[in-house]
């Protein structure tokens, strides 16, 4: 692979993974698709701060918590203020959220996207719902398992796979089951 001296000039045109692109060759664009504009904050539109002698500082460990609350350094405000450089292009767009996140939104857990099961070793813990829901079909959880290994192989082996007990002994004495 060869990597180019220069980086070519993409303005106007939409970097896929096939290539650069001009925007009337995109068509729709998918969910799984992903694009990235540069939206930098122009230079006629400066945010509070801008300019002054602690924007000029450089970004380090000892500024980080005051950058983390607002605080502008002027080389590194592209993403600092990323979501409201989003709004006022009009892009529609969401944080991503941590596991943590979702477990703490009570929206999850009234669209079932969280659901309590009540499980008799530790009694009743959140685990994710069943997505997605269909209206024919929504799904259930019946059981959140069991924690011995192997308390189901009787049910799944003889009652689903068919063997008989005779196949299932012969199957756990040679260590396959």
């Amino acid at each position: 692979m060869t990597i180019p001296s220069v980086i070519p000039n993409l303005a106007g045109r939409a970097l896929t993974v096939a290539g650069p692109m001009e925007p009337s060759q995109l068509g729709h664009t998918l969910m799984h698709e992903h694009i990235f504009i540069d939206i930098r904050r122009p230079a006629h539109n400066p945010r509070a701060g801008w300019g002054s002698p602690e924007s000029k500082e450089p970004l380090t460990l000892a500024n980080l918590a005051a950058v983390r609350r607002g605080r502008i350094i002027e080389h590194n405000d592209v993403l600092g203020d990323f979501d409201e450089m989003l709004a006022e292009a009009n892009v529609v767009s969401a944080g991503v959220y941590t596991a943590a996140d979702m477990f703490n939104d009570p929206h999850f857990r009234e669209r079932g996207l969280i659901v309590d099961l009540e499980d008799p070793e530790i009694g009743t813990m959140p685990i994710p719902g069943i997505t997605p829901k269909l209206s024919e079909t929504p799904g259930e959880i019946r059981s959140g398992g069991k924690w011995e290994v192997g308390a189901d192989n009787e049910a799944v082996w003889c009652g689903l796979v068919g063997l008989t007990q005779s196949e299932l002994g012969k199957l756990q004495e040679a260590g396959i089951v």
